[in-house]
């Protein structure tokens, strides 16, 4: 009988609506029809999850590409007259050297309550 199995998780009172329902079969040849492209419509799901990791898997590859390129300056046309990074850390350094550091605020202690 069909909804012999069905576990009680609050409906119990819709089963006898259930029960007595007549739910229209189609016949087997539709049946089929309807199993295949189902089976068809999986297929292609699976194939896309499939090209969809894949695309990740070479935006992965991608991303850290242009990142090494953007280190090596290769992204764009480099000027001549740009100095090297390490002039411009080194000029940031001295710079950071020979400024007064800021006081440092303590934070303040909240009250027990």
């Amino acid at each position: 009988m069909l909804g012999a199995n069905i576990p009680n998780k609050g409906y119990s009172r819709h089963m006898k609506f259930i029960k007595r329902a007549v739910w229209p079969v189609p016949p087997i040849e539709e049946q089929v029809s309807i199993i295949a492209r189902l089976d068809f419509a999986f297929d292609r799901i699976a194939h896309l999850e499939e090209e969809v990791t894949n695309a990740l898997a070479l935006l992965d590859r991608l991303e850290g590409a242009i990142l090494d390129k953007a280190f090596r300056g290769e992204l764009v046309p480099q000027d001549p007259d740009d100095e090297p990074a390490s002039v411009m850390l080194e000029r940031i350094r001295a710079a950071r050297a020979t400024e007064k550091p800021a006081p440092r605020r303590r934070a303040s202690a909240a009250p027990a309550g």
